[in-house]
């Protein structure tokens, strides 16, 4: 025997085995790679989905409100061989599987409102508006805390407008559904006939802006946002005026900041859609939606000197995503020119907007007669601002009322007469 024959051969069964643990090791590295990977993609779809709220998210609330066998029976009647959960039993999934699908989807499996949402194109009218709602700096600047959560509302904060019923049973609560109805200022038992009067809706998509002179302590512009004094100020006061004037209307002085939960100043149009669809409902004679606003310029490019006296200019935004902006920018366009032949100067003008350059739609789409108004900035005063709220109410008195006449059905005794006096022209001939 040679030497060191029996030290190889006992040394081969170790080197043979080389290979196997290389393999090894790289199928643990990729199993703990496959793993980790699944978990960071878990986490971001989680992330996102907690920075990045569903545009889906007011029609899921409005949905709410619907029955679920109800929901279940108009699905059925759609979806072929779609049973109820008592029926098949159906969706009893594991709650991780389910988590997992809504992650993905943005559909729970054990709410039909959620499909309902999510698939059914005609609750999508709004989408152009929540998609694109990010505002433009040249009509507003965000609040420093915009992004902020806020506080929840308090019960005296709850509406109690129910929106998919004619009146309400006296005496019974809202449901969860109602938590967010906006604050309108008309009782629960009032019948469809006295709600049929409300022809104006007005409401405030920016509800906290205000003006740096009547904040005590604020210098900057941008600072200019305040939880009483505000733009809704403007609101009320143009609401009032025009009730003077026997144009039923109604306003929203809702406070998104602290209604929303963790509100998000990006979103103002899909909150404020929310409840342009409320009055909508409620209201079903409604025709005029005004948005009022203030802008963000200086002074000097928002205020007007009428018969020496200071106005805070108007400036009307149409969002030309709105796929019939011509109407809405017509309906600006007379009421800009109504303000030009009583007071030269008071109005800047229009100005139309795309999804590059603001939200493009505001809420636009809900009628030809809505648009955004713009009164003044943060530099004029409450005084400026309520002058020009005054004019304006005054030309859009008579602009409604033109309309009125315009529209007004010919009763049946003065069809009698005009057909009287015709014969009797024709006679005198």
């Amino acid at each position: 025997m040679q030497p060191g024959t029996s030290s190889q051969n006992a040394r081969r069964p170790i080197l043979a085995d080389k290979p196997l643990i290389a393999y090894g090791k790289l199928f643990g590295w990729l199993a703990a790679g496959t793993f980790t990977l699944i978990v960071v993609i878990g986490f971001a779809v989680w992330v996102h989905g907690k920075l990045q709220p569903s545009p889906n998210d007011p029609w899921l609330d409005i949905a709410a409100a619907i029955p679920e066998d109800v929901l279940i029976e108009v699905l059925k009647a759609e979806v072929a061989g779609l049973q109820s959960v008592e029926q098949e039993g159906a969706f009893h999934t594991g709650k991780a599987s389910q988590q997992l699908i809504m992650w993905l989807t943005g559909i729970d499996l054990r709410d039909p409102r959620s499909i309902m949402a999510a698939e059914i194109n005609g609750l999508t009218v709004g989408s152009i508006s929540a998609a694109g709602d990010q505002d433009s700096m040249v009509e507003s600047d965000a609040p420093a805390d915009s992004k902020l959560p806020t506080s929840e509302l308090k019960p005296e904060q709850l509406g109690t407008i129910p929106r998919h019923r004619e009146e309400q049973v006296e005496g019974q609560a809202p449901d969860a559904a109602d938590e967010f109805l906006p604050e309108l200022d008309i009782p629960v038992s009032a019948g469809l006939e006295e709600r049929q009067k409300v022809k104006v809706f007005i409401y405030h998509s920016h509800n906290r802006e205000s003006w740096v002179p009547e904040l005590e302590g604020v210098k900057h512009p941008n600072e200019a946002y305040d939880e009483e004094i505000n733009i809704t100020l403007l609101g009320k006061r143009l609401a009032k005026r025009l009730e003077e004037e026997g144009i039923g209307t109604k306003v929203s002085d809702k406070d998104y900041p602290s209604a929303i939960r963790d509100f998000n100043y990006n979103h103002s149009y899909s909150y404020s859609l929310k409840t342009v669809q409320e009055a909508a409902i409620t209201y079903p004679e409604l025709q005029y939606y005004f948005d009022i606003h203030r802008d963000s310029q200086k002074r000097g490019l928002t205020t007007a000197t009428i018969g020496g006296v200071d106005y805070a200019q108007v400036y009307f935004i149409i969002g030309k995503q709105n796929p019939n902006w011509q109407q809405n920018e017509a309906f600006a366009q007379r009421i800009h020119d109504k303000l030009e032949e009583l007071y030269p100067g008071l109005s800047r003008g229009i100005l139309g907007k795309n999804a590059q350059t603001g939200n493009g739609e505001y809420n636009q789409h809900i009628s030809p007669n809505a648009i955004l108004i713009e009164v003044g900035g943060p530099e004029n005063t409450l005084e400026e601002s309520y002058r020009t709220i005054d004019v304006l109410a005054e030309v859009l008195s008579e602009l409604f009322w033109e309309a009125e006449k315009v529209d007004a059905p010919v009763l049946p005794g003065e069809i009698v007469a005009a057909a009287t006096r015709a014969n009797d022209g024709r006679a005198q001939e």
